[in-house]
């Protein structure tokens, strides 16, 4: 079991994600919207986007530049490939409002929504503040990727799971 940490639309500029955040939350899903073509497949969908990080590193070296270290969207994707059911995901989608969900799918298009692109089923449960680990907590501060891997051991592991049981049951 592993531990994930995802910022899901987090610009209180751009009311149009916020609608796709809440389309995830509500529907148990886990993914971050970018946009899929109709009849595009996980392997097109990252060579798409690998792509276009080797055009911005190719422009950064000509303009001398920064090279951009990796493409988030790469990131992600390679983050969601590797995420197995049962691991635990945190998102935070305000202030004080945490969400702790658990992976119960591989990965798949949502083919109702392709805006959404490619998502991982996922049952999300509301987290009282008061829960909250420090740990997650300082993992929202700052911006960093979009759906990282959190650096945990075995006890914060069963922390996890013992605060999923727990709203679970409360339901």
């Amino acid at each position: 079991m592993a531990v994930y940490r995802v910022k899901l639309f987090t610009s209180k500029t751009n009311q149009y994600h916020y609608g796709d955040r809440d389309y995830c939350l509500k529907n148990n899903l886990l993914s971050v919207g970018w946009v899929v073509k109709k009849n595009e497949n996980i392997e097109d969908y990252e060579k798409r986007y690998l792509n276009q990080y080797e055009k911005e590193k190719i422009k950064a070296q000509k303009e001398s530049k920064k090279i951009p270290r990796n493409s988030f969207k790469t990131c992600f994707i390679k983050n969601m490939k590797n995420i197995i059911n049962d691991d635990f995901v945190w998102v935070k989608t305000d202030g004080t409002t945490y969400y702790l969900g658990q992976i119960k799918s591989d990965l798949k298009k949502d083919e109702n929504n392709l805006r959404i692109g490619f998502v991982r089923d996922c049952n999300w449960l509301k987290i009282k503040i008061e829960n909250i680990p420090e740990q997650v907590r300082r993992r929202f501060v700052g911006s960093g990727y979009t759906l990282v891997k959190m650096n945990v051991d075995e006890d914060f592991e069963m922390l996890c799971k013992k605060l999923y049981e727990n709203a679970k049951d409360k339901g």
